[in-house]
């Protein structure tokens, strides 16, 4: 879906569609109660204007933080994301010093660590 807004339509024509099978209309109401507490928590960023569709994963961490798909382990450059026991990847964090970007690569030159 283009966004957020689409997904929660397509989700209502769908329950609203009198050929739609049950178990579709299950998991279109499903997801539309979810798409909806997302709105409720993302207010002011989809009011700053971020329309996106959130993917399963985001929907699922909205709703359980606390799991461990969802958990962001921070380390002094790089945030650990991980999806799964099994996968996960790391994200470089960019530090900032005095309102300037922190470079790594001359602290490396700087300290002749490489």
């Amino acid at each position: 879906m283009k966004s957020i807004e689409d997904h929660i339509q397509h989700d209502k024509d769908l329950i609203a569609d009198p050929t739609t099978s049950e178990p579709m209309k299950r998991h279109a109401l499903d997801e539309l109660h979810e798409l909806e507490e997302y709105v409720d928590h993302h207010h002011d960023e989809i009011e700053a204007g971020d329309h996106h569709d959130p993917n399963a994963l985001e929907l699922f961490c909205d709703m359980h933080p606390d799991e461990p798909e969802c958990l962001v382990y921070e380390h002094q450059r790089f945030a650990l994301i991980v999806i799964s026991p099994r996968f996960c990847f790391s994200h470089p964090i960019t530090p900032y010093f005095n309102g300037k970007t922190f470079n790594w690569s001359d602290a490396r030159r700087d300290t002749g660590t490489s």
